[in-house]
């Protein structure tokens, strides 16, 4: 099986940042946010079937 590389063009810019926390500042209330839903039990969610 022949190995195909994907080419990479180091010059082109991201439209985003690898993580968009970077974006804001260290003492957003979004981080806070963050944290408070991952510690969130994900048993007690369900996803509504239509």
């Amino acid at each position: 099986m022949a190995c195909r590389l994907k080419t990479l063009d180091r010059n082109t810019r991201l439209l985003f940042p690898p993580d968009l926390r970077h974006w804001v500042p260290e003492n957003h209330i979004v981080h806070f946010l963050i944290d408070a839903v991952d510690s969130l039990p994900e048993k007690d969610f369900r996803i509504k079937k239509r």
